[in-house]
C-alpha cells in the first residue's frame, strides 16, 4: 500500500457504532472526493427512507511518520 498516504474515515451511524469505513487514497484530492461520495450516498439513503436517519461523521487523515493525523480544512 505504498503511496497511499491519505485515509478516509466515515461512521454512517454514530448512535449505533463507532466502527468506521476506512479507504486509503494516494492524494488529498482523491480522499476528499471519496469522502464526499460516501456522505452524499448516505444522505440519499436517509432522504429516501432506505436507511434510518442517524448522525454520521467523516474525516480525512494523512500518514505522517507512521501515525495517522487528521487533515484540517486547509489540507494540513
Amino acid at each position: 500500500m505504498s503511496g497511499l498516504n491519505y485515509r478516509v474515515n466515515f461512521i454512517p451511524a454514530v448512535e449505533r457504532t463507532s466502527n468506521s469505513i476506512k479507504i486509503r487514497s494516494a492524494t488529498l484530492e482523491q480522499a476528499t472526493q471519496e469522502l464526499n461520495v460516501i456522505a452524499n450516498y448516505t444522505l440519499f439513503l436517509h432522504d429516501n427512507g432506505m436507511m434510518q436517519d442517524y448522525s454520521n461523521v467523516g474525516w480525512v487523515e494523512k500518514l505522517v511518520d507512521g501515525v495517522w493525523k487528521e487533515v484540517d480544512e486547509k489540507g494540513e
